[in-house]
C-alpha cells in the first residue's frame, strides 16, 4: 500500500487533503493506472483545448506573448490551433517569431541539416526582430488554421517602440498575406479595421486568396474613405476560387472609370513582388456562392460593373443591394438577376440613395414570386411612393420571415395588415419609420383579422387613431374602442413566441397628418378592474412568457393619470413574464421624469417591484413629441 509520504504519490496528487484521505487506501499498480490514465486524458483533450486560440480581447495578446511558458506551449501546439481570432500585436509577433525560426532552419539547413519543413521566404517580405533581450522560443506555423479572424488596426502604444521603430502597418499587412500563404487550408478569412493599403499588399492578397482551394467565407472591412478602385474588386472577384460561399466587401472604393486592369495592378520591375506570378483567374463561374455583399460605390454601379459579378452567381440567395448609378440602371440589373441569380430569396438595401428609390424596386420586382424572406432597408432610403413596395410586400407573403425598415419607409395600412394575417412564417416585422405617417395601420383595421404571424419574435409598428375617436366622449364610441383595443390585445396574446414588442400610437387629423399620439394604449397594460370601472386588457398577454422587451407609447406621461401601471400591475409582469427579469433595455419611468419626481414619495408599488425584481425595467411612457420608436 501507498503512504501519504511516498514521493510518487505527492507528485501525481499534489493537493495535500487528497494524499492523506487516498495514502492509506492506493496500492502502487492503482497509482500506474491513474497515471496511465491522466496522459491517456491529456493527449484526447489537448487538440480541443488548442483548437480555438482567442486573443481578441484587450489584455490576451499581452499575456500570451508574456509568458515565456505560453509561447513555448503555443511552440509546440500550433499546428493544432484551427481557428485563431486575434488583433494585430499578436500576428506581427508570432509572424516575426515564426519568420525567425524558418531563418534558423534554413541556416541549419546551410550546415548539413534536412530543411525540408522551412517555409519560403519571398523577398516582399518585411524583415524584423522583436525579441531582443529576450530569450529566444520558435514558434511553428499554424498549418492547420481553417479559420483567420484578424483586426488589422495598428495601435502604436501596443507595441514595443524599440524593437518596432522600423516596422509599419503596410508591413503587418504583408506579413499577414505570408501567413495566409502558409495556411493553404483556410476556409473562413476576416480582416477587420483595414488600412489604407499598398499596391503590394492588394496584388497579394489576390494571388493568396485565389489559391486558397477551400475557402468559403471571406470579408474584407475597412473604414478608410476610399480603400482601392472598383477595377481591383473586379479583379479579386474574378480571381476567387470557385469553393466561396459567402463574400463580404464592406469598404468604400472609387470607380476607376476603366475597362482594363487599374494602374494598382500593374507590376513593375522595381515592386517588391515582381518575380511573383501573374493573377490566376477562375475557369467558370462561382458556383457556391449564396451570400454577396459588394462594397460601397458613392457614384454607383454601372450595368456593366456590377452586371459583370452577377453572372457570375448562379446560386445567389442573399444580395446586399448596392448604389446604382443612375434611374435606368435597375432595370437592367434586374434582368440580369432574372436570368442569371433566380435564386434570391434575401434582399438587403444599404446605402441606397435618394434617386435610386426606383432602382432598388426595379431589382427587388425582378426577383421570381413568392420567394423572398429577408427585406432590409437602411435609414438613408427614401421610398419613392408606397404603391410599389407595397406589391412586392404581397406578392411575396407565403414566404417572408423577416421584414425590417428603416428611415423613410412607406407602406400602407392595408399591406401591414395583410402581412400580420398573412404571413405564416414571419419572424421579424420591424417597420421604423423617422415620420409616423409613412408606416402604419389603423386600430379598426389591424384588430379585426385573426393574425397568423404566430412564429413572430420582434414587432415594431405603429397603430393610428382618428382624433376624434380619441377625444370622444359618447359612450358608443369610448364602448367601440376599447372593444378594438381588447382585439388588439388578443392579437398580440396570441403571438407565444414574443420576445419583443415596440409599439407607437399615432394620432390621424381629419386631414390625414399624423403625430405620435399622446392618449396612447393605456388599456393595453392595465388589468381591468370593475370595482372602478376602469377597463384593461394585460390579461391577454398571460401567455407571452418569451417577453423580455416591452416598448412604446403605451401610457401617459404621469403616473397619477388614469391608465398608468399600478401594484397589480406590475405583479402581474412579475409572474407572467419570467424572461423581463433579465432584460435590463427598458424602464417603467423615463429617466427625466424619475429625475423631476426625485424630491416626491415615488409609488410602492415600484418600490415593490425594484426589491422583487431588480433586473425588470419597463419603458411604457414614450415622449409623444418626439418619434422614438
Amino acid at each position: 500500500m501507498l503512504t501519504p509520504t511516498d514521493s510518487a504519490f505527492i507528485r501525481f496528487f499534489k493537493t495535500t487533503e487528497l494524499v492523506a484521505l487516498l495514502g492509506s487506501h492506493l496500492t502502487t499498480h492503482d497509482l500506474a493506472q491513474l497515471v496511465q490514465v491522466s496522459h491517456q486524458l491529456y493527449d484526447s483533450t489537448l487538440p480541443h483545448f488548442w483548437r480555438i486560440l482567442n486573443v481578441q480581447s484587450s489584455n490576451r495578446p499581452e499575456r500570451l506573448l508574456d509568458s515565456p511558458a505560453a509561447l513555448q506551449s503555443l511552440g509546440e501546439n500550433a499546428h493544432l490551433v484551427h481557428y485563431l481570432k486575434t488583433r494585430a500585436v499578436f500576428t506581427a509577433f508570432y509572424v516575426a517569431r515564426v519568420l525567425a525560426t524558418q531563418k534558423e532552419l534554413m541556416a541549419a539547413t546551410s550546415s548539413g541539416f534536412d530543411g525540408s519543413d522551412a517555409l519560403n521566404i519571398p523577398p516582399w517580405l518585411p524583415d524584423i526582430t522583436i525579441f531582443q533581450n529576450e530569450v529566444y522560443l520558435p514558434l511553428a506555423p499554424m498549418v492547420s488554421l481553417l479559420r483567420l479572424n484578424c483586426s488589422m488596426e495598428w495601435k502604436a502604444h501596443e507595441f514595443n517602440q524599440n524593437a518596432y521603430k522600423d516596422f509599419s502597418a503596410q508591413d503587418h499587412l504583408l506579413h499577414v498575406c505570408w501567413m495566409i500563404m502558409f495556411t493553404p487550408s483556410l476556409t473562413h478569412l476576416t480582416l477587420r479595421d483595414l488600412p489604407t493599403p499598398s499596391p503590394v499588399f492588394l496584388r497579394l492578397l489576390i494571388r493568396s486568396v485565389s489559391k486558397l482551394t477551400s475557402l468559403r467565407n471571406l470579408e474584407l472591412r475597412s473604414d478608410v474613405q476610399e480603400f482601392t478602385a472598383l477595377s481591383t474588386v473586379s479583379m479579386l472577384f474574378s480571381c476567387l476560387p470557385s469553393s466561396i460561399y459567402s463574400l463580404g466587401l464592406a469598404f468604400n472604393i472609387h470607380d476607376d472609370f476603366l475597362d482594363n486592369e487599374s494602374s494598382l495592378l500593374q507590376v513593375e520591375p522595381t515592386d517588391k513582388d515582381w518575380e511573383e506570378s501573374p493573377f490566376i483567374k477562375r475557369e467558370g463561374p462561382l458556383s457556391h456562392l449564396v451570400r454577396l455583399k459588394l462594397p460601397v460605390l458613392s457614384t454607383g454601379y454601372r450595368t456593366t460593373a456590377i452586371g459583370a459579378m452577377l453572372k457570375q452567381c448562379p446560386k445567389l440567395a442573399t444580395f446586399s443591394i448596392p448604389t446604382l448609378a443612375s434611374p435606368f440602371t435597375g432595370q437592367a440589373v434586374g434582368a440580369i438577376i432574372q436570368q442569371y441569380c433566380p435564386s434570391i430569396s434575401w434582399a438587403i438595401i444599404r446605402d441606397a440613395q435618394i434617386y435610386t428609390g426606383n432602382c432598388v424596386l426595379d431589382v427587388l420586382e425582378s426577383v421570381p414570386y413568392p420567394q423572398l424572406e429577408m427585406l432590409i432597408k437602411d435609414s438613408k432610403y427614401t421610398d419613392p411612393g408606397p404603391s410599389r413596395m407595397d406589391a412586392i410586400l404581397q406578392n411575396h407573403l407565403p414566404t417572408w420571415r423577416l421584414v425590417k425598415f428603416s428611415g423613410f419607409c412607406k407602406v400602407s395600412g392595408p399591406t401591414i395588415q395583410t402581412m400580420l394575417t398573412g404571413c405564416p412564417r414571419l419572424e421579424e416585422l420591424d417597420l421604423k419609420s423617422k415620420v409616423p405617417g409613412d408606416a402604419y395601420v389603423m386600430l379598426e383595421d389591424v384588430a379585426v383579422a385573426d393574425w397568423v404571424c404566430h412564429k413572430l419574435r420582434f414587432l415594431r409598428m405603429a397603430i393610428g387613431q382618428d382624433i376624434e375617436d380619441q377625444t370622444s366622449g359618447d359612450a358608443a364610441v369610448v364602448q367601440e374602442r376599447e372593444a378594438q383595443f381588447q382585439d388588439l390585445a388578443r392579437q398580440i396574446g396570441s403571438l407565444h413566441h414574443l420576445k419583443s414588442l415596440i409599439l407607437a400610437a399615432v394620432t390621424v387629423d381629419t386631414f390625414g397628418d399624423t403625430a405620435l399620439g399622446e392618449f396612447a394604449f393605456s388599456g393595453l397594460v392595465t388589468l381591468q378592474d370593475p370595482a372602478t370601472g376602469r377597463e384593461g386588457h394585460l390579461s391577454f398577454l398571460s401567455k407571452l412568457h418569451e417577453l423580455k422587451d416591452v416598448r412604446g407609447n403605451l401610457i401617459r406621461r404621469t403616473l397619477s393619470q388614469r391608465g398608468a401601471l399600478g401594484k397589480v400591475e406590475v405583479e402581474f409582469i412579475s409572474e407572467h413574464w419570467p424572461e423581463m427579469k433579465k432584460n435590463r433595455g427598458c424602464e417603467l419611468v423615463p429617466r427625466a421624469m424619475r429625475e423631476s419626481t426625485a424630491k416626491m414619495t415615488f409609488p410602492v408599488f415600484l418600490e415593490w417591484l425594484d426589491g422583487q425584481r431588480p433586473l425588470i425595467k419597463l419603458r411604457l411612457a414614450a415622449d409623444y413629441k418626439r418619434y422614438v420608436l
